[in-house]
């Protein structure tokens, strides 16, 4: 029972765990969007796109563009930082009938020694309006380059309203690898969405981490190590 219990407790304390986290963007700054709104005639479609510059910012400048792919609804897609309930986000909105392309861009991205990290953590959620089989795919690319020949990538995508807003995680191992890129040179990175019919969301923290142990974890840790040791002994 007693070499039961020192095993319990030790999983418990090696599994309280803290992120240490380096902001990639909070959009902490509310500024102006981007957009591309066109009016298909006859029920065609039409393209286009629109590029603004350091339009946004937060914890880092960024750049950001549109393109749309316009259904015979018309509508716009937009991208913009705007402050829901008192939380600036980065939000990307489309009108019914509208697929289409958004892209911000961090470049570069600073100096950020993304070398120590572990995962990608973003906070998504889905506005109301989307239809249930609605899918966005998003891309999230680490560049050592502006070219983006050396580059991290990993792509996923949501089906389906998210509400409230959801952490998704992802381990660095798990991305692409083109070229030899490095996690501790990376200089550029972009986030590519491609958003479903009305596709209306709201992304907030953008961040890199590293579980560590709390100083009290590593104590229990330290406690149950020698509890154990004991019981080996006796």
């Amino acid at each position: 029972m007693a070499k039961t219990f020192a095993v319990v407790f030790l999983s418990a304390a090696l599994t309280t765990l803290s992120p240490a986290a380096v902001i990639i963007d909070d959009f902490s700054t509310t500024t102006s969007s981007t957009a591309y709104c066109a009016t298909p005639v006859g029920g065609s479609t039409s393209t286009g796109s629109l590029a603004g510059t350091n339009t946004f910012s937060g914890q880092r400048t960024l750049t950001s563009s549109v393109t749309a792919l316009l259904g015979a609804g018309g509508g716009c897609n937009e991208v913009r930082v705007n402050t829901p309930n008192g939380n600036s986000v980065l939000t990307v909105n489309n009108d019914f009938g509208v697929f289409g392309r958004s892209t911000v861009q961090w470049s570069p991205i600073g100096a950020v020694d993304f070398s120590t990290e572990t995962h990608l953590l973003l906070d998504i959620g889905i506005d109301g309006g989307i239809a249930p089989n609605d899918t966005t795919t998003f891309t999230f690319r680490f560049c050592a380059t502006a070219a983006c020949t050396d580059a991290y990538t990993r792509s996923w995508s949501i089906t389906g309203q998210v509400a409230p807003a959801q952490t998704y995680s992802f381990d660095f191992a798990g991305f692409t690898i083109a070229g030899t890129p490095s996690w501790a040179s990376i200089a550029y990175a972009d986030l590519v969405i491609d958003s479903g019919n009305s596709s209306d969301m709201r992304i907030d923290n953008i961040y890199a981490d590293t579980p560590v142990p709390e100083p009290a974890t590593l104590l229990l840790t330290a406690c149950a190590l020698i509890g154990a040791g004991l019981l080996r002994r006796r």
